[in-house]
């Protein structure tokens, strides 16, 4: 199990709204998923690399998607929807809280 602390990584999250998204090719990336959260017509691709710039390891980014329609989602919501849908482990613990 991955643990995500937004306190302690350097991670470059990428939000990308696709409204009704058909296939993956976003910005000449073929993205394959890990896996998906929530329901609803519109999505969004949370992108994490967790390499750091010009550091000694790299790996593989890795990519989740979040589905809803009501228009008063948080990036919060998504985050904790998709800690309950899989593997990832998310704290909320930067600069006071999220």
């Amino acid at each position: 199990m991955n643990k995500l602390s937004l306190e302690l990584l350097g991670v470059i999250i990428a939000v990308l709204c696709v409204p009704n998204a058909g296939a993956y090719l976003i910005q000449g990336l073929d993205l394959n998923i890990d896996y998906w959260a929530g329901a609803g017509a519109y999505e969004s691709v949370i992108v994490i690399d967790w390499n750091n710039t010009n550091g000694p390891y790299q790996s593989e980014f890795h990519c989740f998607g979040f589905r809803w329609d009501d228009p008063q989602i948080t990036v919060k919501d998504a985050l904790t929807a998709l800690e309950a849908a899989g593997p990832l482990a998310i704290s909320f613990a930067y600069g006071g809280g999220v």
